[in-house]
């Protein structure tokens, strides 16, 4: 044979018939039955399969060909050649390692070998039947056949079998021995060999076997391998048991009658003996322990410490186990047990088990433990003795020292404790104390003394020492203590030292020193005191503190006394009768110094305050007259603002109203020119009114509720024409609040105006923000931080120190170009300062400015609608801005609102993004684009997308700034449009009522003017309000006259209080407002009002709106106005909007 024979052919069955062959037929192996039965000869074998194979059944064979290509057996009939020619064969077809493999299973009709037959049925039966298993390897260990129990046994088909070599099949730690075995076996050093391993099955178990390998040596040269498998798990498993429990008697046996143990490591399952469970209260049964039970039983301070102890045993770090711990009783309480084991290696070398025993050690711990409580309280008493104490024995040794012996002479305990005198004294001072002490000893007395001892730092101190005899169990000690009295002897001389500076002090003081007795009567003074009341000391020592009290009598004198007594000491002023008769004003601090229940003394320090008293009276005689002066002045400024503040009226009213007119260009500037000259004249006012009530203290805030969200709005509002006509981008971004803020919104509001105002008028190109932010919150504060920046001037550094100083500004050159007092920022800063902020800034030239501060506001229990709606969570919004700022506002903006969103900074990026997210099927549902950019503007954009129809459904919001209205063409394309500094409330409304398909249009300014907003006639929404106006100045007469027309108003005019009363007594019905100046002749305002407010309460009439008019600007002007019965407050100069607000509001 050119190459092996199957493997079959390793059994004797010379007589079965069994051919390999190649994929293409062509045979490669065959069993010398297959030579005998075809008639092939050895020397000329026939190489292709199918020329056996009858013609007509050529086909199947093929057909089986092609259905076991990827594997797998078959069994078929055929016809096949033969020397008594074609005979019918039943065959096994299997297709394994990428060869055909033909062995027949019966032969019909002619074939006569019956006996050959028979012989391969037999062995074919034995090895497919066997209980044994039986697997044939080639030289390199590869499996090409196994019987069914090999495969039954290891979990694993005949055909995965032989794609495995057999270490793949072996336990890891058996494949280095196991290979020994057959590198002999490969080099013919052994023929056989038996061993027993261990192999694993397909899931994963262990299987012991007892293995017989023997060398099958092949025709040409080769050799396989045949190997017989005994299934010997079960006893190996027995003899495991055995040995265990062989160990674990002996060890029980060694272990006397202490508690046996013994953990199975890999189970952590724990055998216990009944001692051992008896212990703890148990029974035989009662317990079922593992590992984790034990440690569940352990006392929790114990755990720790056991399980590092089993570890480092079995890490091998400890030589023994053996530890004490404590172990939790059946019926509660804890057992003292002391724990010795040793470990049980496996065959692999590790530890498999421990075993042990359980000593109860309860009684003799808590023996242990009282004895050391004892010795503990006794340690802890002697070791809180603040003095050194010690006990010697017959010898002199100390044997008892406490903590406070160590500190006293500097030492540790451990280098004193056993040691005598002479470690620490000197020679001579060791040796009069062993005589001492012998003398104590011997005479069991006590000795005290006082010594000397020089500490080992060279220092000397004063020691008092006291040592007596004690006698316990005929043993003689002493027992001694040492007083440091260094400090003591220090005290006393520091006391002779106090007494000699003390009767230095009384004699040279100048205040009076007195010492009275318990009743009152003098008993010694100094010269001070006798010179204070003019008398000599022989003569004063004859009276007693009654007798010297100019206004109280004996009894209220005693009565003083005793309550000193009670309280220790008093101090207070009163009048001294001088020898003289006259009276001296003192101040006495007198103390009592009690000697014993019944007795004590009265220390007295009196000192003349007559040239305070007189300088007190001058003080309050010069402060009576600055408030004087203060109230004039409150006054000169109150009168000096109605003065400025009445003209002022007229001149800025009739400017509003020239400007409502029709005015060519030139008289528009006039008009202008002469309105901003009134305005600034009016802030210079205000500023100076206001700094004035700062500097007197006069300012008081008010704490009310506020929308944070609308008080910015409206301060922004007005900064955006100004900052539009400059070109200069305005935004802000407010914080989302859930309630109504609580503090001073006017004063809030004038802190923004002057930081907003400067940085207007500061910038001439770029951006002005106001950003707000939350710092910090509790329970009813919330800490915001206010930041305005800018692009404009900066200020210089050397500049910077001037910047709150009042009436200063950073140059002169700005003070030429811009103006004002220089009191702004002053005031903004103590307004701050007194609503408890912080305020700071910072600035380059050139680059601008960083104004900032802090504010805590009250949280109120008034709740703000939620803006968030889930609606808008399914937009996407694409922005279109040329201003990289804008874009990361609507970014932050629309991330905290939920919107997924995406900003661009032109139209062309839109126009692809857009385009690309129609493609993507995820298309933008809202587009905010700016009216106003480069290359492409906003309006171009809006034509474009309009004119794709992918686009129908997409909504245009059209940002564009209040002096660009749009034309209707523009609206005609667009959902709606928000002006410039963008309000994100509105924002939100408009996203709102997208959603509910209304069409919006946004307010927009349309006026002839830039600066000149126009707003709905008062009579539009309500019926023609009839005004009765109080004014007694012509001018202003006509000025609010023409602004009540204006506002489509039926005026009549009274010119003082009077005039007013007797208006209201004849038609106070015809009557829906009145305005009413405050100051006026015959009858100012307030007393018209209380008037008239009298005459409504007479005659039950309903109360109508009162409206202050007043030129005052000082602290209590509206206190004063509502106080008189009016409703509301107008400080002139009157504004039209100012005005037209308060009709909106009592027109309702």
């Amino acid at each position: 044979m050119n190459r092996l024979a199957h493997s079959i052919e390793l059994l004797p069955l010379s007589s079965v018939i069994l051919c390999v062959t190649d994929k293409a037929g062509q045979i490669q192996q065959y069993t010398t039955g297959f030579i005998h039965h075809f008639a092939v000869q050895q020397v000329s074998p026939v190489q292709d399969f199918f020329a056996l194979i009858h013609p007509q059944d050529q086909a199947l064979i093929q057909r089986v060909f092609n259905e076991l290509s990827h594997g797998g057996r078959m069994e078929l009939a055929c016809r096949c050649r033969c020397e008594a020619g074609y005979l019918w064969i039943d065959w096994e077809v299997a297709c394994i390692n990428q060869q055909w493999h033909f062995a027949a299973q019966s032969i019909h009709e002619s074939f006569t070998d019956n006996t050959v037959l028979r012989d391969a049925d037999r062995y074919r039966k034995l090895f497919e039947n066997s209980h044994i298993g039986i697997l044939i390897a080639n030289r390199d260990g590869f499996p090409v056949s196994v019987n069914p129990y090999l495969e039954h046994l290891l979990g694993y088909t005949e055909a995965e079998f032989c794609k495995m070599p057999f270490t793949a099949l072996t336990h890891p730690e058996d494949v280095e021995f196991s290979l020994r075995y057959f590198e002999k076996l490969t080099l013919q050093l052994v023929e056989h060999y038996e061993i027993e391993k261990r192999y694993l099955h397909r899931n994963g178990q262990v299987i012991w076997c007892q293995v017989a390998v023997t060398r099958i040596s092949m025709r040409d040269g080769d050799f396989q391998c045949l190997s017989m498998f005994q299934d010997i798990s079960e006893r190996k498993r027995i003899e495991h048991t055995l040995r265990e429990r062989e160990e674990r008697f002996n060890l029980a046996v060694r272990a006397s009658n202490d508690g046996v143990w013994d953990w199975h490591i890999p189970s952590g399952k724990v055998w216990a003996s009944l001692r051992w469970l008896q212990m703890l209260g148990y029974g035989q049964g009662e317990l079922n322990l593992t590992i984790t039970t034990f440690y569940e039983l352990l006392h929790p301070e114990d755990r720790d410490h056991v399980r590092k102890n089993i570890e480092n045993y079995l890490e091998d770090e400890n030589d023994r186990y053996e530890v004490s711990f404590r172990l939790r009783h059946k019926h509660g309480g804890y057992r003292w047990i002391l724990s010795r084991g040793t470990g049980v290696y496996g065959e692999d070398g590790q530890y498999i088990r421990m075993v042990g025993t359980h000593t109860d050690m309860t009684a003799q711990k808590e023996a242990e433990q009282a004895e050391q409580k004892a010795r503990e309280f006794l340690d802890r008493i002697v070791n809180t003795i603040p003095i050194p104490v010690f006990v010697k024995d017959e010898q002199h040794r100390w044997i008892l020292i406490n903590q406070a012996f160590c500190n006293f002479f500097g030492y540790s305990y451990d280098y004193l404790i056993n040691q005598t005198d002479s470690l620490i004294f000197s020679q001579e001072k060791a040796q009069y104390n062993w005589e001492r002490d012998k003398k104590v000893l011997q005479m069991g007395y006590s000795n005290t003394e006082q010594i000397e001892y020089e500490t080992q730092h060279g220092k000397r101190i004063a020691l008092s020492t006291e040592t007596r005899y004690i006698d316990q169990q005929n043993n003689a000690y002493i027992v001694g203590g040492i007083v440091d009295i260094s400090e003591l002897k220090q005290k006393e001389a520091d006391l002779q030292k106090e007494l000699q500076r003390n009767q230095l002090f009384f004699s040279t003081s100048m205040d009076g020193i007195a010492i009275f007795d318990a009743q009152g009567h003098l008993q010694q003074v100094n010269r001070a005191y006798c010179q204070m009341l003019g008398y000599e000391e022989s003569d004063i020592l004859r009276l007693s503190l009654a007798d010297l009290e100019a206004h109280h009598s004996s009894d209220k004198v005693a009565a003083h006394i005793e309550n000193i007594k009670k309280l220790g000491s008093d101090r207070y002023e009163t009048q001294l009768k001088h020898c003289q008769e006259h009276l001296v004003d003192v101040e006495i601090s007198i103390t009592y110094v009690p000697f014993s229940e019944q007795e004590g003394m009265l220390f007295s320090v009196t000192h003349d305050i007559s040239q305070r008293r007189k300088a007190t009276q001058e003080l309050k005689q010069a402060k009576e007259a600055a408030e004087t002066a203060n109230q004039s002045k409150s006054q000169f400024l109150a009168t000096m603002s109605h003065e400025i503040r009445t003209p002022m009226n007229g001149v800025i009213g009739m400017t509003d109203l020239l400007l409502s007119t029709e005015l060519t260009p030139q008289q528009l500037d006039y008009v202008q020119t002469l309105r901003s000259s009134g305005e600034s004249l009016l802030t210079i006012i205000n500023d100076i009114l206001d700094f004035s009530k700062i500097e007197a203290g006069k300012l008081v805030l008010e704490n009310l509720p506020f929308n944070l969200n609308m008080l910015i709005e409206e301060v922004i509002h007005l900064f955006a024409p100004s900052a539009d006509r400059k070109g200069i981008e305005l935004w802000y971004k407010v914080p989302s609040l859930t309630c109504l803020l609580g503090g001073d919104p006017s004063r809030l509001r004038q802190i923004l105006m002057n930081l907003l105002g400067n940085a207007l008028k500061f910038t001439e190109q770029g951006a002005v923000s106001l950003r707000i932010s939350e710092q910090a919150r509790s329970r009813h504060l919330i800490y915001l931080k206010f930041e305005i920046s800018d692009t404009g001037i900066g200020i210089a550094e050397e500049e910077k120190s001037r910047l709150f100083q009042p009436f200063s500004q950073a140059d002169n050159s700005t003070s030429r170009r811009y103006g004002g007092t220089g009191l702004g920022l002053v005031i903004v800063q103590r307004l701050v300062e007194l609503m408890e902020g912080e305020m700071g800034f910072s600035s380059v030239v050139n680059e601008g400015s960083h104004f900032w501060f802090t504010l805590p506001l009250m949280l109120t229990r008034k709740q703000l609608p939620e803006l968030v709606h889930e609606t808008l969570k399914k937009h996407r919004i694409l922005v279109v801005d040329n201003n990289v700022k804008l874009r990361e506002l609507f970014t932050e903006q629309f991330n905290e609102w939920g919107i997924a969103n995406t900003t661009v900074e032109d139209s062309p990026s839109a126009l692809r993004l857009l385009r690309a997210a129609i493609q993507t099927e995820q298309p933008f549902t809202i587009v905010l684009l700016e009216k106003q950019m480069p290359f492409m503007d906003g309006d171009a954009l809006a034509r474009i997308i309009r004119a794709d129809s992918r686009f129908n459904s997409l909504k245009l919001l059209m940002l564009t700034r209040i002096t660009q209205p749009l034309n209707q063409e523009s609206l005609s394309r667009l959902q709606g449009y928000i002006t410039k500094p963008i309000n994100f409330q509105k924002l939100h409304e408009q996203l709102l009522n997208l959603e509910e398909k209304t069409r919006i249009k946004s307010e927009i300014i349309v006026a002839s003017h830039p600066d000149k907003i126009t707003q709905p006639s008062v009579y539009q929404h309500h019926k023609k309000m009839r005004v009765l106006l109080v004014e007694d100045n012509l001018t202003n007469q006509k000025v609010a006259q023409l602004m009540l027309s204006k506002l489509n108003c039926e005026i009549t005019i009274a010119n003082n209080g009077i005039r007013a009363l007797n208006l209201l007594k004849e038609k106070h019905d015809l009557f829906d407002l009145v305005f009413m100046d405050c100051q006026m002749p015959e009858m100012d305002g307030f007393e018209a009002t209380k008037a008239i407010r009298n005459y409504e309460q007479l005659k039950q009439l309903p109360p109508i709106p009162i409206i202050a008019l007043t030129a005052n600007a000082m602290a209590g002007d509206a206190t004063r106005c509502k106080d008189a019965g009016m409703d509301d407050y107008l400080s002139k100069p009157v504004k039209s909007e100012d005005l037209k607000t308060v009709i909106l509001s009592w027109a309702k």
